[in-house]
């Protein structure tokens, strides 16, 4: 069910599952390293993981949910890239309505067409 590589092509570990465990409870087991990229879906949101991943330099990709609060920290220009309409750094800032249990990520938005 999750694959893992830092090396190469070749998966270096796997956690197999039964259908009803959600991922949720097994992605954080996964050793990731520094530099490793992590891609899931949106399904998937837990913002201490994001930050978790963040603080140790590890990269994410995902699809924002529409109702994500979010603000944007930077513009870059895309006018040479064919299929990318918007290439953007934001701030994402949780979903939780209490102050003290919102987490901020600062992480990039790549939108294509």
């Amino acid at each position: 069910m999750k694959l893992k590589s830092t090396a190469g092509y070749i998966p270096t570990f796997a956690i197999v599952t039964t259908g009803k465990v959600h991922e949720q409870k097994v992605a954080p087991l996964i050793p990731f390293e520094k530099g490793d990229v992590v891609v899931f879906d949106r399904g998937y949101n837990n913002f201490k993981w994001y930050a978790s991943l963040c603080s140790r330099n590890i990269y994410f990709v995902t699809r924002l949910r529409k109702n994500a609060d979010y603000k944007v920290v930077e513009r870059r220009e895309v006018k040479n890239y064919k299929y990318i309409t918007s290439d953007q750094t934001i701030k994402v800032k949780g979903f939780y309505s209490k102050t003290k249990d919102r987490i901020s990520i600062k992480t990039n938005k790549v939108e294509r067409s």
